[in-house]
C-alpha cells in the first residue's frame, strides 16, 4: 500500500472573532483525535498531521496543534 494523504476542508463564515476562536479549539481537538487513531493503525511510518487556517485577507497560515499552555504542560 502507498502513502495516502487525507484532506478535510472546512469553510465557515463567522461574524465574530470569538466564534473563530471556539472553532479553532474544536479543530485542534479533532486533529488530535485523528492523529491518535492514525498512530494506532499505522504500520511502519509514523503519521503526520498539519492544521492550516486560510482567509481571504490573511492568506494561509500554519496553526500549531498544541497551545503554548499545552506545550508547557506536556513538555513539548
Amino acid at each position: 500500500m502507498t502513502l495516502r494523504n487525507w484532506i478535510i476542508d472546512l469553510r465557515v463564515d463567522y461574524k465574530t472573532e470569538r466564534q473563530a476562536e471556539l472553532m479553532l479549539i474544536n479543530v485542534r481537538a479533532a486533529a488530535k483525535e485523528l492523529l491518535i487513531s492514525a498512530r494506532m493503525l499505522a504500520d511502519e511510518r509514523a503519521p503526520d498531521i498539519a492544521i492550516q487556517a486560510d482567509d481571504i485577507f490573511l492568506g494561509r497560515n500554519e496553526v500549531e496543534m498544541f497551545t503554548p499552555e499545552e506545550k508547557a504542560e506536556y513538555g513539548l
